[in-house]
């Protein structure tokens, strides 16, 4: 399975976007009752300050997928990150206009937080990365919960491993964290979590 063709269960079709100096790297996610479908693994190359990797975002984000039991199906919601700082403002004014169609701003924030949460900022929600990433690798651990499209290229498992969860302390308290594999990059696990 893959886009095309998406497993009969999906009933709802995510984006996660992750914003690079050298382009934007998205991941699309299947969902249904009980399981989460990784369908793509995809790059749009190119300065995320061009207007053409924008107005390849959002062609993306309107392409529509012929659905196993009839009719097609499209992205039903996209989180892109905004917390890279150099782009911040584009990303915002990519998402606001079209909100209406549930593609949103986020940012992540590590600790103990809630999972999603909306920001003080209009349009812009708070992931809490920890939890998420959590989530995903206890999902991992139990058989069938995340199924992957044959069509996923290697460095998607690659970056979908790349971090670890590390027990620190501080004031003399145990802390749990997430920490990158050094050599590692994460731009796949980074927009599975969101």
């Amino acid at each position: 399975f893959g886009l095309q063709p998406i497993p009969a269960d999906v009933r709802v079709i995510t984006a996660g976007v992750d914003v690079q100096n050298y382009g934007l790297e998205i991941v699309t996610l299947g969902h249904s009752a009980t399981q989460m479908f990784v369908l793509d693994y995809e790059t749009i190359h190119g300065a995320p300050t061009s207007d053409a990797v924008w107005q390849d975002l959002d062609a993306l984000l309107r392409r529509r997928f012929p659905h196993p039991l009839g009719g097609t199906v499209g992205y039903d919601a996209a989180a892109v990150d905004s917390s890279d700082g150099n782009v911040t403002d584009i990303v915002y004014r990519f998402t606001r206009p079209r909100f209406g169609r549930r593609i949103v701003s986020i940012k992540g924030h590590d600790g103990n937080r809630p999972l999603i949460e909306k920001s003080s900022k209009a349009h812009l929600y708070i992931v809490g990365v920890d939890g998420a990433k959590s989530r995903l690798y206890g999902l991992l651990e139990r058989p069938g919960h995340i199924r992957f499209s044959s069509n996923l290229p290697a460095r998607f498992y690659e970056e979908i491993a790349s971090e670890r969860r590390v027990t620190f302390y501080k004031s003399g308290q145990p802390r749990k964290r997430w920490e990158r594999i050094k050599g590692m990059r994460a731009e796949a696990l980074d927009a599975t979590v969101y």
